[in-house]
């Protein structure tokens, strides 16, 4: 990367998505454009030789997720947390999260894209082995994220009705 922003690279022709990564907590990739067209919904397909102008939009208006995850009203240790958007859209890797409760099933998830959610609750394979019926027990809301917003939620892990 230059001093003004500006890089290069030599690609072959062939359909990308694009993953940034390394981005300091509270900012996230709000945009990019290839010669001009939005290519974060559909990826983009890189054609012919010569100079392309891709140009990247980062904000610092990520939004933030935290809540705790109960199991007949004591903590949840250890349940996965996964957060994936309501519409998926495979040339965004960058909207799905995913974390595990500590000890007093509490979770935070940062550097949130806004937008619109599922976040589910669910113990892993480790927890299922010497709890079998813990794979019965699941969590999952939907929840709307806005630029900067930070969100408290309260997940309930049950068997499906």
């Amino acid at each position: 990367v230059q001093h003004d922003g500006t890089f290069s690279m030599n690609v072959f022709e062939s359909t990308y998505g694009l993953n940034i990564q390394g981005l300091p907590d509270g900012w996230y990739l709000r945009s990019a454009r290839l010669n001009g067209e939005e290519v974060l919904e559909h990826g983009t397909k890189i054609e012919g030789a010569g100079a392309q102008k891709l140009e990247l939009q980062i904000s610092h208006t990520a939004a933030s997720l935290e809540g705790t995850v109960t199991m007949e009203d004591k903590p949840a240790i250890g349940a996965s947390i996964r957060l994936v958007p309501v519409q998926e859209n495979p040339n965004r890797a960058d909207l799905s999260k995913a974390t595990n409760t500590d000890q007093n099933g509490h979770f935070v998830l940062n550097s949130i894209v806004p937008g619109a959610y599922k976040i589910s609750a669910k113990f892993n394979e480790d927890n299922v082995k010497e709890s079998p019926e813990l794979a019965r027990k699941v969590a999952e809301i939907k929840v709307e994220l806005s630029e900067k917003e930070s969100k408290t939620i309260k997940l309930e892990m049950k068997e499906p009705q």
